[in-house]
């Protein structure tokens, strides 16, 4: 279990991936990976490391999408994980809203992460119903956010509308 939360910062990462890699070691990267720090290089290396979730049971990478403003730089990382060889149920983002965040790029950054067959980790930094919403869809065990979350607030019969401070409220 690696508990390094910048691992991918380090100058020498090249080689520490290298290492995992030659030594057959099965990796929990405890933190989410920058993913603005990947590289072709990188993403070969991340491919090629037995990289596992924290119980070790399954395979699991952790990234961060924290602001819309970063789409482009995310878009380009996923890219290269994804050709790389990558699976994209292999990895998750962790998505914090309700800070410094409008409801609208909330829902989108998780929407982008769905576009690509990811799975969002919503965390919410303040409870309000529109935010505890878009986290049981994203956060729920039963895959619910693999719909889009449009259908999710018809499905579960939430109403989103106009909100204040907010592109939507929710009505449960």
């Amino acid at each position: 279990m690696l508990l390094d939360n910048n691992l991918l910062a380090l100058p020498g990462v090249v080689g520490i991936l290298e290492e995992m890699i030659d030594l057959g070691l099965r990796v929990a990267f405890t933190q989410g990976l920058d993913i603005r720090l990947v590289t072709p290089e990188i993403a070969e290396l991340l491919a090629g490391v037995d990289y596992r979730a924290n119980d070790f049971k399954h395979k699991r990478l952790f990234f961060a999408f924290d602001d819309i403003g970063l789409e482009e730089r995310v878009r380009a990382g996923i890219d290269l994980l994804l050709g790389a060889g990558l699976d994209p149920d292999t990895l998750s983002f962790y998505v914090l809203v309700g800070y410094d965040s409008d409801f609208g790029s909330d829902v989108a950054r998780c929407e982008i992460l769905r576009g690509y067959g990811i799975k969002p980790y919503v965390m919410r930094y303040r409870k309000a119903p529109d935010l505890n919403a878009l986290a049981r869809w994203a956060n729920a065990s039963r895959g619910l956010w693999r719909m889009p979350f449009s259908e999710y607030t018809r499905t579960e019969r939430v109403k989103v509308g106009e909100g204040q401070g907010c592109l939507f409220s929710i009505d449960v």
